[in-house]
């Protein structure tokens, strides 16, 4: 995708144009790395929460099916498959805290979300100074954080070979 059509996906924070509350596309010019938030699939224009205009519920920004086919689909998919693996999660956690399996299913739904997914990208640049170096040398980009929800699943490659864990 070009810039533009990128931009375009963006959120109101970060392109003042855009019809795009809370998720989409950010530039690596924002922060040291390119990202792109999804939320709920289930949520579109009639949703009762987007009518209702319910803060941190937005309509997905979606790249062109023509640019990035299957693209939507695929994250869709994934999505769903992360809620569901965080809910198992969760519900051990839940045991570990002397409550009952189920405590955290009606805080963590489909319908009703403000789970985010989030593609990270972090380009080689020039202008940003290092956090750290690897022990390989590649510099890292990344500060040091905290993340502000209640559980973070990170898709990591397996040591060994060049497939992914798919959950």
């Amino acid at each position: 995708q070009t810039r533009e059509q990128k931009w375009a996906l963006s959120p109101r924070r970060h392109n003042p144009a855009s019809a795009h509350t809370y998720r989409g596309y950010t530039g690596a010019d924002v922060s040291s790395k390119e990202t792109f938030d999804m939320g709920s699939p289930v949520y579109d224009a009639e949703h009762p929460l987007i009518r209702a205009g319910t803060p941190l519920h937005d309509v997905q920004p979606w790249p062109s099916e023509t640019l990035l086919p299957g693209f939507r689909a695929f994250f869709e998919d994934y999505f769903r498959r992360m809620l569901a693996l965080s809910r198992v999660l969760l519900s051990g956690f839940a045991l570990a805290l002397g409550r009952p399996e189920n405590f955290f299913d009606d805080k963590v739904c489909l319908d009703d979300t403000i789970t985010t997914l989030r593609l990270n990208y972090y380009p080689f640049l020039e202008n940003i100074d290092p956090v750290a170096v690897a022990p390989d040398g590649t510099r890292l980009g990344c500060i040091i954080h905290k993340d502000s929800c209640l559980i973070t699943i990170l898709l990591q490659e397996l040591k060994g070979n060049n497939s992914y864990l798919s959950l």
